[in-house]
């Protein structure tokens, strides 16, 4: 769309510019301005059809596609932790923390991905902040064995004896996040 232009004499004056219709338009009875109204419109209909038509508006997972992909995460975790050396001493406690920590802050992060339906959306944010608190207290566990305090490792080894996530994964259905591993 042309706006004119400004031309410049003893004052500045606007001159709008002129837009002429091609003979075809005309013999269609339509002017320029006409046509790409016309063509915006048709433009911006197309984009709301497709929108509102191929939009992703997925539904809420069911319970079974839930638990699914839930059990599926935790079983990778899960297959993980397996492989760990159990430690046989001090100087192998570090290692294990480390890892440890490291495999249970991965599934909490992908733990959220997760979309669990309606009905067990408030059990499952508080299932996945009560997993986020225990990868906090691994990682506190593995910095009071890097700067060498036992006190405060004591105090995460206790802390995480709790059994409220396992038991809060029974009650959403997900089992293999409520399972236990021992290393090997």
């Amino acid at each position: 769309m042309s706006l004119g232009r400004w031309r410049a004499g003893s004052f500045l004056e606007y001159r709008p510019r002129i837009t002429r219709p091609t003979a075809t338009a005309l013999a269609a009875g339509a002017t320029r301005s006409t046509k790409k109204h016309a063509t915006g419109l048709g433009i911006l209909v197309c984009v709301l059809l497709i929108c509102s038509c191929g939009g992703s508006h997925s539904a809420a997972p069911t319970q079974a596609q839930f638990a699914s992909q839930a059990n599926a995460v935790c079983a990778v975790a899960l297959r993980s932790a397996a492989r760990l050396k159990t430690p046989k001493s001090a100087a192998e406690l570090l290692p294990f923390s480390e890892r440890a920590s490291s495999i249970v802050s991965k599934v909490v992060s992908e733990l959220k991905g997760v979309t669990p339906p309606p009905n067990s959306r408030v059990a499952y944010n508080r299932f996945l902040m009560t997993s986020a608190h225990e990868a906090r207290i691994l990682g506190e566990l593995v910095h009071a064995l890097r700067v060498a305090s036992p006190a405060r490792a004591r105090v995460a080894l206790q802390a995480l004896k709790s059994n409220a996530v396992n038991e809060e994964a029974k009650a959403l259905g997900i089992t293999e996040c409520a399972r236990t591993v021992t290393p090997g």
